[in-house]
């Protein structure tokens, strides 16, 4: 049963029953906003079935973010270029983002950079914020950057206005209808970045890569990830997948699946990953953890015990997890360091720096010095973002 109607909707209510397009598709954002999803799902299928860009486009989301229904890239794909079709600014925001992160290789960039400025220049706050920061990178076009930024934070996008701050130069002349030329060139895939490499240990390697994010990438993770953080599991030996809440680990934390990722995310995931010489194919979801004070992760292994039945579900999706990388978002005025207690080891907390470890030796066996901990936060907080790599692709781009 679809939630009541409040009073002051009754019109609208009568309205959408009478095959009004657009009080269908309001009423499907009342019935999302109070969370009745199959109420929601019904008048968005009315409204976009009479034709209404915006619901056709809002359907597109539902099936690629899984929101009543099943996630299904093809499908959302597809109602996104009715959308489009339909004339919806949005959807080609939608479409851009969505090919950038599923897509495998990079055939539809030139179809990806025609979306993304579409979408800009009919004003759709994300498409501007995704332009300004890839215009940002590596200096590219900073007054291009200033420009997106500077229109997507006058239409209200508060990340905008912080990126903006982040960039030198004055935006005092600039308006929110000042004309922008997306002729200048911005990239859309990173280069390996410049980082130093400091070598821990070296038998079972351990390194640390700085300088692979900067302040900009380690907020916009750690914001996207807040809403969504719940207290952190470990893996049930005798339980499934889901794992169970347990005093060795007593940090918040929450993963980012592809449906949750946009272009900058991925971007960014990127980044960590030319750093350090993984394959994104052989990789699992980012995993962000924050840290309060006192908080900590006793001695564990990332690997897969092989002996324990649990163990047998992730094995069977890209093999053993061979080696770990974690990228500090956030360090602490002290204390949470990582520690290798077989190796007699603690690499100390360094803002925007990916720590690498081998978990696994280079035949594939697990490698029990691989054993590490998340000391306890004395001072301030600590955000990491994990990349577990895999001997094998995983279903991480399946979808």
């Amino acid at each position: 049963m679809p939630m009541p109607i409040p009073p002051q909707y009754a019109q609208l209510a009568s309205d959408a029953e009478r095959g009004n397009p657009e009080a269908q598709f309001i009423l499907s954002e009342i019935y999302r906003q109070s969370g009745d999803l199959d109420a929601m799902l019904h008048w968005l299928r009315e409204a976009s079935a009479n034709g209404v860009a915006n619901a056709i486009g809002a359907l597109g989301q539902c099936y690629e973010k899984g929101r009543g229904v099943a996630i299904d890239p093809g499908t959302a794909l597809e109602h996104y270029e009715r959308a489009i079709a339909a004339g919806s600014a949005p959807a080609a925001w939608d479409k851009s983002q969505l090919l950038y992160k599923t897509q495998d290789g990079r055939e539809q960039d030139d179809l990806i950079r025609s979306l993304l400025v579409t979408a800009a220049e009919a004003g759709v706050p994300p498409a501007l914020r995704t332009i300004g920061y890839l215009a940002m990178q590596r200096g590219s076009d900073l007054q291009l950057a200033r420009a997106c930024l500077h229109q997507a934070a006058s239409r209200g996008d508060a990340f905008s206005g912080l990126m903006l701050r982040s960039l030198p130069g004055d935006t005092a002349e600039m308006t929110g209808t000042t004309p922008i030329d997306f002729a200048a060139p911005f990239a859309l895939y990173p280069e390996a970045p410049d980082v130093a490499k400091e070598i821990f240990n070296e038998d079972l390697p351990v390194v640390l890569f700085r300088n692979v994010l900067d302040t900009i990438d380690c907020t916009y993770l750690a914001e996207l990830a807040r809403p969504q953080l719940k207290r952190a599991h470990v893996i049930n030996p005798e339980g499934d997948k889901s794992g169970m809440v347990s005093t060795v680990r007593t940090s918040m934390s929450t993963y980012l699946p592809v449906e949750a990722l946009d272009i900058i995310s991925r971007y960014i995931e990127l980044k960590i990953i030319l750093a350090t010489g993984g394959d994104l194919r052989c990789s699992e979801p980012m995993s962000i953890l924050r840290y309060a004070p006192g908080e900590y992760y006793r001695p564990h292994v990332d690997y897969f015990d092989p002996k324990l039945e649990v163990s047998r579900e992730f094995l069977e999706d890209g093999g053993q997890r061979t080696a770990s990388a974690v990228t500090y978002l956030v360090a602490p005025d002290a204390g949470g360091g990582t520690s290798f207690p077989n190796l007699d080891l603690t690499v100390p907390p360094a803002f925007g720096a990916t720590l690498w470890f081998r978990n696994c030796d280079q035949n594939g066996a697990i490698d029990k010095r691989s054993v590490h901990a998340g000391d306890t936060v004395i001072t301030g907080e600590k955000w990491v973002v994990t990349k577990w790599f895999r001997e094998r692709p995983t279903s991480y781009l399946a979808n």
